[in-house]
């Protein structure tokens, strides 16, 4: 019995890392990936691309780079977008827009949520186009 009971206590133990793991790889391949399109986007400013700033923008689990100060009115040619896991829900991302020519947002963004399971992590953009 006490056999049985250890054996069942380490396949349940062992059964549940994994699970708690893939959920923190997906939930940091989201975050890697949104502070890319942030870095391209403020690249894009900085460079003076097409001679316009250049924003972030997400919504259902797709964040795009777009040409110009507003999501809604843009040049849709210019679009770059990418797919995150949708296990992961991204909270506090109100659109990020970097101007010309010092690449610095428009409104710092104080607390991006990214919630995957029972896990939490943040990242912010400050005044100077700082990414934390």
């Amino acid at each position: 019995m006490l056999v049985i009971a250890i054996v069942l206590t380490v396949g349940f133990l062992s059964s549940a890392y994994p699970l708690r793991l893939i959920s923190r790889m997906a939930m940091r391949n989201s975050s890697d990936e949104v502070r890319g399109m942030l870095w391209k986007a403020q690249s894009y400013a900085m460079s003076g691309r097409q001679h316009s700033a250049w924003g972030v923008h997400y919504e259902n689990s797709i964040v795009a780079v777009f040409k110009g100060n507003d999501y809604n009115n843009r040049n849709q040619s210019f679009d770059e977008k990418i797919s995150i896991d949708e296990r992961v829900s991204i909270a506090g991302f109100p659109d990020a827009i970097f101007v010309v020519p010092d690449g610095r947002p428009q409104a710092p963004i104080s607390n991006i949520t990214f919630t995957c399971d029972d896990l939490t992590d943040t990242l912010s953009l400050n005044a100077e186009g700082v990414i934390e």
